[in-house]
């Protein structure tokens, strides 16, 4: 969610004084100070992240496949604030609504595989969750908001490959892993084998 749907960034930045990541020195520090600072204010941080300007674009794109869920990672030393927030954000700011969010506080790449071995398909802005993905065996788009077109089109094109007809129809919950099932505002795929091996439901994810 943060860095594909929610600008997690600008708002980072802002708190800690810099204008680019590669200027905080130390990011462990740099997220403890978000949680410094809901601490003095009193203000949930989390929850008062922007759009960013091609969220809506994004997922008017993934929708016309079908369904999706949002996959998104809070940080273990503040999930008491981060979860609650990313579970109500998109209530808030996105006009297609998810049919569910899943919030780990651990690595994605737990979702990238079902039970019956078919993959499902992340869209995320930070590369190593890409990589711990698809080694995992999922299928990932490297996502930028500014580049949102080409990162649609990819998408476009991987659906086109595997046969729009096998990817609208709606998630059989008989295949979703017995842990997404498990995982209260998360994300859960499905697939068929007739799909070659891909999930009917999409996951957007965020670092």
């Amino acid at each position: 969610m943060d860095g594909v749907l929610a600008d997690f960034f600008t708002a980072w930045y802002e708190l800690v004084h810099v204008k680019h990541w590669k200027e905080i020195k130390d990011p462990n520090q740099a997220i403890q100070d978000i949680a410094e600072y809901q601490k003095s204010t009193g203000k949930n941080w989390w929850a008062g992240l922007k759009r960013l300007p091609n969220a809506d674009n994004l997922i008017a794109a993934i929708s016309k496949y079908g369904s999706y869920r949002i996959l998104t990672k809070a940080p273990s030393s503040d999930s008491e604030h981060a979860v609650p927030a990313k579970k109500a954000w998109p209530k808030k700011h996105l006009k297609i609504q998810p049919i569910e969010i899943i919030v780990v506080t651990g690595s994605k790449d737990i979702y990238a595989k079902n039970s019956d071995g078919s993959s499902n398909i992340l869209i995320d802005d930070f590369g190593k969750n890409i990589k711990s993905w698809r080694h995992a065996g999922g299928i990932a788009i490297k996502y930028e908001d500014r580049n949102a077109h080409e990162s649609i089109l990819e998408l476009q094109q991987l659906m086109g490959k595997l046969g729009e007809s096998k990817l609208i129809k709606a998630p059989n919950d008989s295949n979703i892993p017995h842990s997404m099932k498990a995982a209260k505002g998360k994300s859960k795929p499905s697939k068929s084998g007739s799909q070659k091996n891909i999930n009917r439901g999409k996951l957007v994810g965020t670092c």
